[in-house]
């Protein structure tokens, strides 16, 4: 059955995938000049954005993440619940004692914006202007 699904949507992942893109360009472009409050994540080549991810400081992220899911009624997600070496998948490769700052900081710094192909350019819109009120940029 999830195989005719996938056979069912694979015409359509080209259009989704540059929808995605676009809204990322959308997101990425309203908050040029603010990189102080909001930065993204550099991909190389086109990507196909499945995730929109952002960076904030670590210090910003739980409260922007409530007030976007309280205030403004977003679908924000936590992109690292903890840091990669934390996690399960990776836990027989990690030494005891061994620390990754970087990694950490990640999890603490990242959350995702929805971007799906089925949003329009009012809800892309909404939700910018949303994490631009949360975060005082405009």
């Amino acid at each position: 059955l999830n195989q005719l699904n996938y056979l069912f949507q694979l015409p359509h992942l080209e259009r989704w995938n540059q929808r995605r893109r676009e809204i990322v360009r959308f997101y990425q472009e309203r908050f040029s000049g603010h990189e102080d409050k909001i930065m993204f994540p550099v991909v190389k080549g086109e990507g196909s954005y499945q995730v929109c991810v952002i960076l904030v400081l670590p210090e910003q992220r739980d409260a922007l993440y409530s007030r976007l899911r309280e205030k403004y009624e977003i679908d924000v997600k936590i992109h690292y619940d903890r840091p990669v070496p934390a996690q399960e998948a990776f836990r027989e490769w990690v030494l005891p004692g061994q620390t990754f700052p970087n990694a950490e900081w990640w999890s603490r710094s990242c959350l995702t914006l929805p971007n799906f192909p089925e949003m329009t350019d009012g809800e892309v819109e909404y939700v910018a202007d949303s994490v631009g009120d949360a975060l005082g940029v405009r």
